[in-house]
């Protein structure tokens, strides 16, 4: 099972766990909150089922809250199980009465009873498959509380190499109903919003392109089990806009986007070999495109897609490129000079200050996106674009998973999905786009798009 939700450090939960000498002072503790909306479905965990919870009696549907509320748990440590560090110690983030949010937009519908999540823990508890340690509230209120947390056992994990080798379903509950337009604050927290016709068009895009995507089988290439299915809950697109404003980023993310790039090559649907393909210097160009469009003596004959704009004499590509990225998303020249300085190849302040003093004359035309939070706007942009690209996706019945500026599509889709990604560009801004495909044996990226210069429009150097 490919699991991209990745755990993330807890060094709160670990302080407490090395205070009780359960673990050692040198480990590391990475969690993930359980999603009480998926479960897993299979012979081997029905059969699990059975075994902790012979001799119960069950009345009405206590039966399938409990089986799905035992299901949705070891989903969940399948998932931490994934992740997978071999240094590290895994766990899950088990909701209980501690740390219950109030409902709100964002609320991920159950697929079991709230009464079922305590009996779920003592049933795996008792029967050696977790260990739990419950969380509390907080004593003065002012924090919601912290969660309890589930441990897998070497039992489970026993378990976990049984149900990877025998097979799976996963069942992601009335996913239609989970939000999928996403506001955050400046903090990274989640804020509730007032609906507006844009939102709802966003929502009901994403909900048809799930859709789609999720009628698919999504295979690839484990580290240890070889090829398996990719997990649906990864393939669920969201629209994210930050800063309290829904005119702000507004990328499209899902778990899937996060796979390694080698293991990304490996997809298959409905065993079909993908291909991944891929906007060329989509930032700078679509910075250039703005100002071409909004200079008085500009044509759209004059637009140029750049494909050396991370060109400059005496530095590397791959260095370049990473020093554009901080041009563009540094607060200041003086951090950008700072995060410069942090790249392999650039070891003092002055090969720092040159870099980014020769890309600043190179990409003068677009100083007004450079130390103020550009690449905001920019994304914005990019993710416009990328969203007229899931519509025409959506209207052929294609499944796609957009990564940032790039798409990943069956190799037969190829043509229909190159096509959609130019004329998604060309209408916006009268260019056609220079894209190239990743060759997955090397991970070279190749020009593919050639109607460049069918079209008379220019493409190559900026200056």
């Amino acid at each position: 099972m490919l699991i991209t939700r990745y755990a993330t450090e807890n060094s709160e939960w670990a302080g407490t766990l090395k205070n009780r000498e359960v673990i050692d002072e040198e480990d590391q503790l990475y969690t993930l909150h359980a999603d009480c909306g998926v479960y897993i479905r299979c012979r081997r965990v029905s059969e699990v089922f059975a075994e902790v919870t012979e001799g119960i009696v069950f009345r009405g549907p206590g039966r399938v809250h409990r089986e799905r509320g035992v299901a949705c748990l070891l989903n969940a440590c399948f998932e931490a199980l994934c992740f997978g560090r071999a240094d590290a110690l895994v766990g899950v983030l088990w909701p209980t009465k501690t740390e219950m949010p109030r409902k709100n937009r964002y609320s991920v519908p159950r697929c079991f009873s709230r009464q079922a999540a305590k009996p779920v823990v003592e049933h795996l508890e008792q029967h050696g498959y977790i260990t739990f340690h419950k969380g509390w509230k907080d004593a003065k209120g002012f924090k919601p509380g912290r969660a309890s947390l589930v441990l897998p056992t070497d039992k489970l994990v026993a378990l976990y190499d049984e149900v990877m080798e025998a097979g799976f379903e996963v069942v992601l509950t009335e996913h239609a109903e989970r939000e999928l337009v996403i506001l955050k604050d400046r903090s990274g927290s989640r804020e509730d919003y007032i609906d507006t016709p844009e939102t709802n068009l966003n929502r009901e895009r994403l909900q048809r392109m799930n859709a789609v995507n999720l009628s698919h089988c999504w295979r690839g290439t484990h580290r240890t089990h070889g090829c398996v299915p990719v997990h649906p809950s990864s393939l669920v697109l969201e629209r994210q806009f930050n800063d309290r404003s829904l005119k702000v980023y507004g990328r499209l993310h899902c778990a899937a986007q996060a796979m390694p790039a080698v293991q990304r090559w490996t997809l298959t649907i409905d065993a079909e070999e993908t291909t991944e393909l891929d906007y060329r210097c989509m930032h700078i160009a679509l910075a250039y495109a703005e100002v071409a469009l909004w200079d008085s003596e500009g044509a759209s004959a004059r637009l140029v897609w750049p494909t050396d704009a991370y060109h400059v004499e005496g530095f590397i590509q791959a260095t370049a490129k990473a020093a554009m990225m901080r041009l563009l998303n540094a607060s200041s020249r003086d951090n950008a000079v700072l995060a410069t300085m942090k790249l392999p190849s650039v070891s003092v302040h002055a090969d720092a200050v040159r870099l980014l003093s020769r890309l600043e004359e190179k990409h003068a035309k677009i100083k007004e996106h450079f130390y103020g939070g550009g690449w905001k706007t920019l994304s914005l942009w990019e993710a416009n674009i990328m969203c007229s690209i899931l519509d025409r996706c959506i209207e052929l019945g294609v499944p796609l998973l957009p990564i940032h500026d790039g798409v990943v599509c069956r190799k037969s889709d190829r043509e229909a999905v190159l096509n959609a990604m130019e004329q998604a560009v060309f209408r916006e801004y009268q260019v056609m786009p220079v894209i190239a495909e990743v060759t997955s044996a090397t991970g070279a990226k190749v020009n593919v798009s050639t109607t460049n210069r069918s079209l008379g429009i220019r493409m190559g150097s900026i200056n």
